[in-house]
């Protein structure tokens, strides 16, 4: 008799307990939505609390059960990659800087959590209004940073000011993280009608526009390739064929009224570049120039197996004191994840990357973006992360790798609830 009590009031317990900590995981994921663009204390203190409450409920463990299930070999991607960086630790230089690298991937741990935790659509809904409601505050807060109002100084992320209006993102992820939500706003307005159409689809105009206004300008390639990929996939192999004049027409449009206003500006010295690199001066080019050629060199130390994840620092600055025209005052990192994976794990770990976004990638590319969002979600990601990568360390960089993870979990859950593999 005590016995069965015991085994009643445990299971008591567990009906209980368990569906309050799955929505004190959803409250805490919504709470780093909202305060994402604001604060990086507040919203990594929220994704911690997720985690921890997705780990005592389950949901984490069932998040593994369901990507091994039915995300198999994007799992296996993302195990090697991973699994490499932890093994090169054994070849590199500076064991503690390796350990440091690797523990910046700590959200990775949010992939199989929210993926268990977004199947459901109330909860998906909910986790993209925060995001919207705190990316769309922050948009405002760009404005009023841009147009200096009352000349009030702002708080930014580095340099950003009224000529970068970036806000507290600062301009090498904000390209990354509005490009990737325009993009959803888009997709999500195709699926709906009248002003629930409407008020996506102009969210989506403004973010464009001020990606095209701060001076992030791997920011502006990978809102257009996301651009791009929505209007082939939906427009050219879609059911929205027959609009496809009039979305050519509103993005030329777009494009054309940025290029000729405020995107003139980094147009013409993004050209100016160009042309110093073609004549050979390298110097007063785009300074990550210099640090691409350096890696390059340092891969050629070691190609095969690379410095280590801990061993950047190191080779590059072995190459600077050779070559000197090389040096910058940027030494963390080449600017280029897969320059990076080079020098890191050689060839071996560029393969690695390259393999993970090959199947991220297609992994949404495959699926009928007409009947949901889900293979936007998951593609565009992917995506994002592949173009955005040969300007900026992307995956490595706090908004660019968070942002990818969240959309690429909500695909993967809205994937899944469908009971489709992918």
């Amino acid at each position: 008799m005590q016995k069965s009590i015991a085994v009643f009031m445990r299971g008591l317990a567990a009906l209980l307990i368990k569906p309050f900590l799955q929505n004190a995981a959803m409250a805490s994921a919504c709470l780093a939505a909202i305060s994402f663009p604001f604060s990086v204390a507040v919203s990594n203190a929220a994704l911690a609390a997720t985690l921890v409450f997705a780990l005592v409920s389950g949901l984490l463990w069932q998040g593994i059960q369901l990507l091994r299930q039915h995300h198999a070999i994007l799992l296996l991607a993302w195990a090697i990659m991973l699994g490499l960086m932890l093994l090169s630790l054994a070849w590199s230089p500076d064991i503690k800087a390796g350990i440091g690298k690797i523990g910046h991937l700590w959200f990775v741990l949010l992939l199989p959590a929210l993926t268990s935790l977004l199947q459901d659509e109330k909860r998906r809904q909910a986790f993209f209004l925060s995001l919207s409601i705190g990316l769309t505050a922050h948009l405002i807060y760009c404005i009023v940073q841009a147009i200096d109002l009352f000349g009030i100084a702002l708080p930014a992320a580095g340099a950003t000011g009224p000529n970068d209006p970036a806000g507290l993102i600062g301009h090498i992820g904000f390209g990354f993280v509005y490009g990737l939500w325009a993009g959803w706003l888009i997709m999500h307005a195709l699926h709906q009608h009248g002003w629930q159409r409407w008020l996506p689809l102009l969210l989506a105009l403004w973010a464009i526009g001020m990606v095209f206004i701060v001076q992030g300008r791997g920011g502006y390639l990978t809102t257009l390739v996301l651009l791009f990929v929505i209007f082939w996939k939906e427009f050219v192999h879609g059911r929205l064929g027959r609009r496809t004049p009039w979305f050519i027409a509103g993005t030329m449009l777009l494009l054309t009224a940025f290029a000729l206003g405020p995107g003139q500006e980094r147009i013409q010295l993004t050209w100016q570049q160009l042309q110093q690199i073609a004549s050979g001066d390298i110097k007063d080019s785009d300074p990550r120039v210099p640090m691409w050629i350096a890696a390059l060199k340092a891969w050629q130390l070691k190609p095969l197996i690379g410095h280590g994840v801990g061993g950047y620092m190191e080779a590059n600055q072995s190459v600077i004191e050779a070559h000197p025209n090389l040096s910058t005052p940027f030494l963390g990192h080449p600017h280029n994840i897969y320059l990076l994976a080079m020098v890191r794990e050689g060839i071996v770990g560029l393969a690695s990357l390259v393999f993970l976004l090959s199947i991220w990638i297609y992994s949404g590319w495959r699926r009928d973006w007409s009947i949901d969002a889900s293979g936007y979600l998951i593609a565009a990601s992917g995506l994002a992360i592949l173009v955005n990568g040969l300007t900026s360390s992307s995956f490595e960089e706090h908004y660019s790798g968070i942002m990818a993870i969240w959309i690429l979990s909500s695909g993967l859950a809205m994937a899944y609830e469908r009971k489709d593999r992918v």
